[in-house]
């Protein structure tokens, strides 16, 4: 019988460190899952072509959710998801080109850059990713719903304000914009939530009891929304202060750790 209904774990931070290596320590972890035969799960930022390396790995037998808990995705098709128009968006994506920012956004499966430069080249050749670019123009554009878009600035930190202040005001109530620093930016609809999208899971499984694990600013509602909150050891203060448990150990190693002290007990 299962501790809990759903053990729903963040990825980047959580189980992956920045060189995104899969490593034994990974392996016991979906080993030990397959044992005690875990209802677990991956909860992300990653669209699609980010999530499908974890999840042909770990190879979860319930949903995945991506794009910061906003869409669905289950024998490689979208469950559920929730988009937006990219009209209103137009100036601010015009604004991050021209200044040579990183730009790549989701629809429905697909992921496609916005444009091609250095840091582009950079993803490819480490990570084999944004490998796909469509600059779509302005009509092009104004068609679209998305269920995301990325920005980074390789160049200069701070120059990222001025691409947000491009979005109409009473446009931004629609949205849900995470800052993970002064560089980066993830755009998704306002119902594009972590915690939203493990009810939202949790109810379409008819789960009672949910693990959340995870490690920044943006695992904090999440952890929140679970019956359990998980943190890892190397998770931002902030999210240390609301976890119910917090693991010794950094990384996949700290969620392995923990998840046998629950279900080995």
């Amino acid at each position: 019988m299962a501790l809990y209904d759903l053990v729903a774990c963040d990825i980047d931070g959580t189980l992956l460190d920045r060189d995104e290596q899969l490593t034994d320590v990974h392996q016991q972890l979906k080993q030990f899952i397959k044992l005690k035969k875990i209802p677990f799960t991956l909860v992300s930022g990653r669209s699609w072509p980010g999530l499908k390396k974890l999840i042909d790995f770990f190879e979860p037998e319930l949903p995945v959710l991506g794009n910061n808990g906003g869409t669905a995705y289950y024998n490689e098709r979208v469950l559920w998801t929730h988009s937006f128009s990219a009209q209103p968006l137009w100036q601010a994506i015009w604004t991050a080109s021209q200044l040579d920012m990183l730009i790549v956004y989701t629809v429905g499966m697909n992921e496609y850059a916005y444009k091609y430069n250095d840091y582009l080249q950079n993803q490819i050749d480490r990570f084999d990713r944004y490998k796909t670019i469509w600059t779509a123009n302005k009509t092009e554009w104004s068609r679209l719903n998305l269920d995301k878009i990325m920005i980074i600035d390789p160049q200069k930190p701070g120059r990222i304000d001025s691409v947000l202040k491009e979005i109409p005001i009473n446009f931004r109530e629609k949205l849900n914009i995470i800052r993970y620093n002064d560089r980066s930016v993830d755009i998704t609809a306002a119902q594009s939530d972590k915690a939203l999208g493990l009810k939202d899971l949790m109810e379409y499984l008819g789960a009672k009891s949910a693990i959340a694990c995870g490690d920044d600013l943006n695992d904090v509602d999440f952890l929140k929304a679970a019956d359990l909150g998980i943190a890892v050891a190397n998770a931002h203060p902030d999210l240390c202060s609301v976890a119910d448990v917090l693991c010794e150990k950094k990384g996949a190693e700290g969620i392995l750790n923990c998840l046998r002290k629950i279900y080995e007990s």
